[in-house]
């Protein structure tokens, strides 16, 4: 687990995988940025209550810099691939959402929260339907829905 509270981190990617790993550094009370031309309507909105900064253009070389945490998010394997390279070689965290990202040096797993309590759970990337099963399974037996 790591602290992002007010920390800057990049999303690169507009789509839906994009907006859930927003929410989730939202949630981490992270100042999360995004790079793509186009986003979801709904980051659109975040962006316009002033919740998320979003760059209406391309990711460029150079663009991890001043960064904690760096999130490729895009539709093109090759481009997320680069970005975690790029972000590893100047040490940040990087998480490749794509399937099979090696690039990467970190995962978001499932977090089930109440008060100071916080379960995480993973499989590795490996089986992300059956840790959001589980996650449900254990969220109704904690009764924490």
């Amino acid at each position: 687990m790591l602290e992002l509270k007010g920390k800057p981190c990049l999303i690169v990617g507009g789509g839906e995988v994009a907006c859930r790993k927003v929410y989730k550094l939202l949630e981490a009370q992270a100042c999360p940025y995004v790079i793509a031309p186009q986003v979801k309507e709904e980051l659109k909105n975040l962006a316009l209550q002033g919740k998320i900064i979003w760059y209406p253009r391309r990711f460029f070389p150079g663009d991890t810099a001043g960064f904690y945490l760096i999130v490729a998010a895009t539709s093109n394997l090759e481009l997320n691939a680069f970005i975690a390279r790029e972000a590893k070689r100047g040490g940040k965290w990087v998480n490749q959402v794509t399937e099979g990202g090696k690039e990467g040096n970190f995962i978001f797993p499932a977090i089930i929260r109440k008060g100071d309590l916080i379960i995480s759970i993973s499989s590795g990337g490996a089986s992300p339907a059956y840790v959001k099963r589980l996650k449900e399974k254990l969220e109704n037996f904690l009764d924490l829905k």
